[in-house]
Formats: structure tokens, sequence, C-alpha cells
């Protein structure tokens, strides 16, 4: 795979992408972008290096594969539905609602959890000890951005983020499906009720 030269194209293409939004994180001082980016770096640094190999995980291939096209749905469904992001609600009534909101009443950071998804995809995969170290540092890079994320949503949103950072589990998709199920039965049962 390293040997073929649209893999190369690719990287080079991606690394100038990700020092332009470096450098327009670092102008913006966002510190939640500037740790998803190093997030990113690490995880191609982890598909690039493969050094001190061990055996592969039995069914490591199709374990790797249901993390990876998991996590392929979960960024296209989240770039589809950005536009119903909570930001764009006025006050916090249905701030929560699936009919609002979509996959974001369901996750607060679903394209991170794509990309938690997609670092432990690689792991299975490589059977590398140092692909394995970058990838988990990129895994910590991505907790910590969703965590910044949140408190930099807080200082800008204020109260409607608190609320919503309540309701909404950060990376929990059981239990915002499950939360999400309820509400809209809640929602259903009030729709006749002035």
């Amino acid at each position: 795979m390293l040997d073929e030269p649209w893999f190369w194209v690719s990287l080079i293409i991606i690394s100038v992408f990700l020092c332009a939004w470096l450098f327009f994180a670092i102008y913006n001082s966002a510190r939640y972008q500037i740790l998803q980016i190093f997030g990113y770096l690490m995880l191609v640094l982890g598909l690039v290096f493969t050094i001190g190999e061990y055996p592969p995980l039995l069914y490591g291939n199709y374990i790797s594969s249901v993390l990876a096209y998991s996590a392929l749905i979960l960024i296209i469904i989240s770039v589809a539905m950005t536009r119903w992001r909570w930001v764009n609600r006025r006050g916090t009534e249905r701030l929560n609602s699936p009919s609002n909101l979509m996959i974001f009443a369901i996750v607060r950071h679903p394209i991170t959890l794509a990309m938690l998804f997609l670092g432990f995809a690689v792991i299975v995969l490589k059977n590398s000890i140092l692909s394995n170290v970058l990838t988990t540092m990129a895994l910590v890079f991505f907790l910590l951005s969703s965590f910044e994320k949140d408190i930099y949503q807080e200082k800008v949103y204020g109260y409607p983020h608190k609320v919503y950072s309540i309701s909404v589990p950060r990376f929990n998709l059981i239990v915002g499906l499950v939360r999400s199920i309820i509400i809209t039965r809640k929602e259903k049962k009030n729709i006749g009720k002035p």
C-alpha cells in the first residue's frame, strides 16, 4: 500500500489541508481545532508507520472494516445534518429534540466519535507497536478536543449549551438513542394537546 503513488498523493493533499487548517486554528485561537488537527496527524502517521509488527488479531480485518464503515456512515450523516445543529436554535425549548437536531440529538460530537471508531479500526488493522502508539495518541487528542469544544461552546452560547450538554451524551450512542426515542414519543403524545 505504501508503494502506491495515489497513497502518497493523498497523503500530500491531506498534509497541505491540515497545515492550512492549523494556521487558521492558531490564528483564531481555537484550541479544540488544534487538538483535532494533532489527532488527525497522529492518525495519518499511525497509518503510515509500521515498526515492531506482531501477529494479527483473529477476525481483525472484519472488526476493522465494521468500525471503519460505521465511522464513514457517521461522518456522512453528521455532515449532511450539520444544518440542524443546536446552535441554530433560539432558547432551550425542544433543544435536544431529534426532530430539531437529528444525529446531534443522539450524540454531541458525532464526527469525533467517528474518528474514535476510525482510530480503533486502525489499531485493530495495523499489527505494529509504533502504529498503535501513534493511533492511541490520536485517540487522546480527539477526546481532549471534544472536552475543549464543550468549554468553547459553553463560553460562546452559554446556558442553551449547558442544557444541551446535560441532555445529550458526548459519545454514548445507546444512551443518546434511548433518550431521543423517549423524547420523540413524548412529542407525539403532546401534539394534539393545547
